[in-house]
């Protein structure tokens, strides 16, 4: 249904930002654009409509497929990606109640205005949430990414909800077998502020060094632990 939410001069963000468009048109259900900034996209990247309330259903027709796949093979949670109002958790958790009689703790990645706006309700009916800094960096300006990182992870703590802190913790990892002495420091301020867990993501999907990333995070985990 997304071409029903847009209109010329829409902003939509490609790769969390790495590629921009700007609707010029909509034929029918095709949504036609100009590339402002361009790049290389690869398969399964997501997609953000800026400065825009998409009116949509996070919990797309092909959410249901993954999650009753997760059910079956046993997952431990299910997270539940662009979500906006603690209705969406609310949604989320019948549906899993109706297909399984475990329960299925449920994160809320938090990567929008409207999930920002939110929060409180969302920290209600929520077992975890995770603060997605890739999405969050497109939908705000990117300084005011540490100081709402923050801000989450204290309300989280305030309403005993476990936080997890992602999206670029040790990106270099990706192409360089050793970490940044910065990305070292944001992931070991991260558990300073209170984060239950931080996260590797790109840095063990398409990144060269899976093991060495996952490594270095034990390693930093374990540092902070110990003292």
């Amino acid at each position: 249904d997304l071409y029903q939410q847009v209109h010329p001069n829409t902003k939509i963000a490609l790769d969390d930002g790495k590629i921009l468009l700007s609707v010029s048109s909509v034929e029918d259900k095709d949504i036609i654009c100009d590339v402002i900034r361009g790049g290389i996209l690869i398969n399964e990247k997501g997609a953000n409509i800026i400065d825009t309330d998409i009116h949509i259903n996070p919990f797309t027709e092909k959410d249901e497929a993954d999650a009753l796949f997760g059910i079956a093979e046993g997952f431990d949670a299910v997270a539940l990606s662009f979500v906006k109002r603690k209705e969406d958790i609310i949604y989320l958790k019948d549906f899993l109640q109706r297909h399984t009689d475990k329960v299925l703790p449920v994160i809320a990645k938090i990567e929008t205005r409207q999930a920002l706006h939110g929060i409180e309700g969302i920290l209600e009916v929520v077992d975890m949430i995770m603060v997605a800094r890739g999405d969050l960096g497109i939908e705000l300006p990117i300084e005011k990414i540490p100081l709402v990182q923050k801000e989450l992870i204290y309300l989280a703590k305030k309403q005993g909800v476990p936080a997890i802190v992602a999206t670029e913790m040790l990106k270099s990892m990706t192409k360089n077998s050793f970490p940044t002495r910065a990305e070292i420091t944001d992931c070991i301020d991260s558990l300073i502020d209170g984060a239950s867990y931080i996260m590797l993501s790109d840095e063990t999907t398409t990144g060269q060094y899976p093991v060495e990333a996952v490594s270095v995070m034990t390693s930093v985990i374990k540092e902070f632990t110990d003292n």
